[in-house]
């Protein structure tokens, strides 16, 4: 019996006898790290500090 690749996964799919493809996760950040973490100088509220150029806060 000869059968192409595109009607075999056809039939596998049909039958659910495919595995579900795992896409890749990128992690972009380690939060759990042994620096310090400082605190948000710019947060907003009332007292809101828009920085304008470097160094400025």
């Amino acid at each position: 019996m000869h059968i192409g690749r595109d009607r075999l996964f056809n039939l596998l799919g049909e039958y659910r006898l495919l595995v579900p493809v795992k896409r890749a996760y990128h992690k972009t950040t380690n939060s759990h790290h042994r620096f310090y973490r400082h605190p948000n100088l710019l947060k907003p509220g009332p007292e809101q500090v828009t920085a304008l150029e470097p160094e400025q806060v």
